[in-house]
């Protein structure tokens, strides 16, 4: 939201009662919405009843793997979270670099009323042609061959390591 000009831009959540930023907002419903799609609540549903199964109330033993899956965890979420943003931060960069470079080729140009237009409007297109790849990558990590389900079987192994 920033770089594409929209860094004042928020709106309120109602849930949490803050402040979100606008674009942030429509990815996350998109994300919410090819999450119940692809059946997620269902998969979360059975991962919840299996957790029981696979790790009875009182059985967690913590112990170094338990906390080398923690930072997978985060880590895959990082990844994941720039390889979605990667693409447009990248683009909008880029045109802030050429913004600049006519800023000093061009000093009688007012790059600050034109790079406010561009930037909107490059955002928007490169939104529009990132969001099949947006939806197929929560697809990827949401559905039940992805990312969530082997991240929430790491953790139940970790917790409940077979005897020794």
């Amino acid at each position: 939201d920033v770089p594409m000009g929209f860094g004042m831009v928020n709106i309120v959540d109602p849930q949490v009662g803050v402040e979100v930023p606008v674009i942030a907002q429509f990815k996350f419903a998109l994300a919410l919405l090819i999450f119940f799609i692809i059946d997620g609540h269902h998969m979360l549903l059975w991962a919840l009843v299996d957790s029981y199964r696979a790790l009875p109330p009182g059985v967690a033993v913590m112990n170094e793997w338990v906390l080398q899956t923690a930072v997978d965890a985060f880590s895959a979420m990082f990844l994941l979270g720039l390889r979605i943003a990667l693409p447009i931060m990248a683009a909008l960069f880029l045109t802030d670099v050429g913004l600049g470079i006519v800023a000093r080729a061009v000093p009688q140009i007012n790059v600050f009323f034109v790079g406010f237009p561009l930037k909107i409007g490059l955002g928007f297109a490169l939104l529009a042609v990132v969001l099949p790849v947006y939806v197929a990558v929560v697809e990827q990590a949401y559905g039940m061959s992805g990312q969530l389900l082997s991240s929430l079987e790491g953790m139940l192994q970790a917790l409940n390591p077979p005897p020794s």
